[in-house]
């Protein structure tokens, strides 16, 4: 049975005094679903939505109740466990609690825990941790997908109500968690992004502010904070404000992405391990000033380039020798996906990936993914509408592209959506059943290399 877990200095202690480090996996994509990691376009809500829309509430409750249940089972906790983690990182949508309210003082729903709960069950019953992750919060903390945001603004920074809202769901939380050893502690709000002169201030009041309010119903459990700009900065950040506290950063490598070799020479720049060190240097200061545990809450690499593997491989090598040699906790990202940057992937041939496949290659074609990456005709024709805008244009080439890529990709994934949500609407029950089995652990496929890397990483004094 796993114990309730506190910091000293900068460890992470048992209640005997001895130190583990938590490392693992993400649970990414399925408490929180992103459209890269099991295909649909899109965000989140707009996939739900547009899907009670052509298939009805019913039909549609149901395929996300089977995806659920079928994405994460107990034997996936039993394979993470085998590879010796000691954690899983548990991202989830704060929308699993909504009532239909989302101002004001509504209360939230029990049924949110219907899975964090299953998923805790079996992680106290492997003697693995769970980290509870609030990967998209009420108001959405950055203009990103991840955040299930189709806005492209964050409203949560501006907003009130929506911080009332954040903190009253982790108060919410906490009483049900407040008793349960099996979870490590809360990470707050996945990848802030506050743009903002005031940003540390701003940061400072809501983290202090939401502790506090947890701090009245739950002593236990230790709570995450995370760096500004997606977990990369702590300036402005005031030093440690009350204990069992650790701060958490991501580290994802200019070399993570599809195609690209490692170690390599990018704009006249070497990015090496000796780069990588510098990159960490900038993350991990405020931990060395402060003498407090650093938890890399994410990072990892695209294997979308079959003959790219290896550098994939040596590069995450690197990244989690670097991180262990500081005494650092981390959890890869991630666990489960169709065969982007997962450790365990659904295979090519299954029933699920022939029947997404219309709509995956309809997304690469037209550059629906930011994370992913687009094919290269869609990438010319934006470089194009670059050139054109020319000096004209007052902002940066590369913020012009970002922009265009992005603008394009969400007009072509609500078409795209209607084309899924018309094919879902078309199945059976029993068809929505053999067709989500797909992500059952069984039908999938074990990325060997990554595994082999895994086990031998989190074997080295891995706290167990």
């Amino acid at each position: 049975m796993p114990s309730f877990l506190r910091t000293r200095g900068n460890k992470i202690l048992r209640p005997d005094d001895s130190e583990i480090f938590l490392r693992g996996l993400c649970l990414g994509g399925w408490l929180m679903q992103e459209n890269f990691i099991t295909g649909f376009p899109g965000t989140e809500q707009e996939f739900r939505k547009t899907l009670a829309s052509k298939a009805g509430q019913k039909r549609a409750s149901h395929y996300f109740n089977t995806f659920l249940c079928s994405f994460i089972r107990e034997e996936d906790i039993v394979f993470i466990k085998s590879l010796g983690a000691t954690v899983v990182r548990v991202p989830f949508n704060y929308r699993h609690f909504k009532t239909g309210k989302i101002r004001g003082k509504g209360r939230f729903d029990t049924k949110g825990f219907l899975h964090l709960d299953r998923v805790i069950q079996y992680c106290r019953e492997h003697q693995l941790y769970a980290i509870l992750d609030m990967h998209a919060v009420p108001g959405h903390q950055n203009a990103d997908w991840h955040s299930d945001n189709y806005f492209n603004v964050s409203f949560f920074w501006q907003e009130q109500f929506y911080q009332e809202e954040f903190m009253r769901l982790w108060e919410f939380i906490a009483a049900h968690y407040r008793n349960e050893p099996a979870v490590a502690g809360y990470d707050l709000m996945n990848e802030p992004v506050l743009d903002d002169k005031d940003a540390g201030h701003i940061l400072n009041r809501i983290y202090r502010e939401t502790v506090k309010r947890i701090r009245r119903i739950d002593r236990h459990h230790i709570i995450f904070l995370k760096g500004n700009l997606w977990g990369q900065d702590f300036s402005g950040f005031e030093p440690p404000f009350t204990d069992n506290l650790v701060y958490s950063c991501h580290f994802y490598s200019r070399l993570a992405g599809k195609g690209l070799t490692y170690p390599k020479k990018i704009n006249g720049k070497l990015y090496n391990r000796s780069a990588m060190e510098k990159e960490m240097d900038s993350r991990d200061w405020f931990v060395k000033k402060y003498n407090t545990p650093m938890w890399v809450g994410e990072f990892g690499a695209e294997f979308t380039a079959p003959d790219k593997t290896r550098y994939k491989i040596n590069l995450l090598d690197d990244q989690i020798s670097l991180f262990q040699e500081r005494g650092y906790s981390w959890t890869l990202w991630t666990y489960k996906d169709i065969n982007h940057m997962s450790l365990v992937h659904t295979d090519p041939s299954s029933e699920y990936m022939k029947f997404i496949a219309p709509v995956t290659r309809a997304k690469v074609r037209l550059g629906c993914d930011l994370w992913h990456s687009s094919g290269l005709e869609f990438q010319n024709l934006v470089d194009r509408v670059v050139r054109y805008a020319g000096p004209d244009f007052s902002a940066s080439r590369e913020k012009l592209r970002f922009e265009i890529i992005r603008g394009l990709g969400q007009v072509f994934s609500r078409s795209l959506l209607d084309r899924l949500a018309a094919r879902i609407s078309g199945l059976t029950e029993p068809g929505i059943k053999r067709i989500l089995s797909s992500f059952l652990i069984r039908e999938c496929v074990v990325r060997k290399e990554l595994s082999r890397l895994l086990k031998e990483k989190l074997r080295q004094g891995d706290g167990a």
